[in-house]
């Protein structure tokens, strides 16, 4: 699903998504609008889902869906604005994604940590790498398993930037990076993060 601000190149990002599933073999269903969400048993039909789009709304009964059908292990992927940054007066989606994009005062280069290297979304990928892109600043409540040191306002506290959580039978696999499609093909620990976490959730 591809909704929202168009400054963030949801279609863009889109078509880059569907290529990265199409080479490792899965069949996409591509939706610009939010209406299957209003479909429990629709939704059923998948391994993963992935919505993408910057802030909007969901309505309670597509809220109630997404979450049950979560709970009852269909996956799910989300990445940077797409998911940190949508639906902000879903409390239920916040809680289930883990965390909540505040800003990102600091845009360019920054060293993402991995913490859980042995978990695998974290396989092939150097303990430390770079990245310059936006920065996140979050609420969180997650199981982390990638941060970055955010320093702000004279204070530096440790971000996470990806993890991996569950909800009831299902998963749920956020990353901060990822403010346009260019940038999965300039840092490949960015793009191979991507492609574990999907074979992670789906096998």
């Amino acid at each position: 699903m591809s909704v929202g601000w168009s400054g963030h190149k949801p279609y863009e990002f889109a078509d880059f998504f569907e290529g990265h599933f199409h080479e490792r073999g899965m069949e996409v269903v591509h939706s610009r609008t939010l209406d299957f969400f209003g479909d429990l048993n629709y939704l059923k039909r998948f391994d993963l889902i992935m919505p993408n789009g910057t802030m909007g709304e969901i309505t309670e009964e597509q809220e109630n869906n997404l979450i049950e059908v979560v709970r009852l292990g269909v996956n799910l992927v989300r990445v940077h604005v797409g998911a940190g940054d949508a639906f902000r007066s879903s409390l239920n989606y916040q809680w289930m994604i883990g965390g909540q994009f505040l800003g990102h005062p600091y845009v360019g280069e920054y060293e993402v940590r991995l913490t859980q290297k042995d978990h695998a979304t974290c396989s092939g990928i150097p303990t430390k790498f770079i990245v310059n892109t936006e920065q996140y600043y979050m609420l969180v409540d997650p199981s982390i398993e990638a941060e970055t040191a955010y320093i702000y306002e004279n204070q530096e506290v440790e971000m996470p930037v990806a993890w991996v959580k569950r909800w009831g039978k299902g998963r749920v696999f956020y990353s901060s990076l990822g403010h346009d499609p260019i940038e999965y093909k300039k840092f490949p620990e960015m793009r191979l993060l991507l492609t574990n976490a999907i074979k992670f959730l789906v096998e």
